[in-house]
């Protein structure tokens, strides 16, 4: 399960989720770019969709899933949970990366169709 933060938050407001969820699922929440203790690159480009997208994309792939049983390898899929700005990128993830999201679970964040 990987948990995205909100605007102006860092992983650190997940920090009682964490715990609580921590006895079922492998729970992980990181600051996202430019936020708390992560990198923080100068430049608007730097922070380009594609690129929040593809770090998040690159955390799931990098902590995979422990295979099923009878299964030998294991698969880049998580459970994604956005709150707010968080939200918005679990919701183009799981658009545009299908494949690495088994469930999505949104909070404070409408889809983009309905913010045109």
């Amino acid at each position: 399960m990987l948990l995205l933060h909100g605007f102006p938050q860092n992983w650190f407001c997940w920090r009682f989720l964490l715990q609580e969820l921590g006895g079922r699922f492998r729970a992980v929440a990181l600051d996202l770019r430019g936020y708390g203790a992560s990198d923080k690159p100068h430049g608007r480009d730097s922070y380009r969709l594609e690129l929040l997208l593809g770090d998040i994309c690159e955390v799931i792939e990098a902590l995979g899933t422990p295979p099923a049983p009878g299964d030998t390898a294991a698969s880049p899929k998580c459970v994604l949970v956005g709150h707010d700005f968080g939200g918005l990128l679990a919701w183009e993830v799981a658009l545009s990366h299908p494949a690495l999201v088994d469930k999505l679970v949104i909070m404070a964040a409408p889809h983009r169709a309905w913010m045109a």
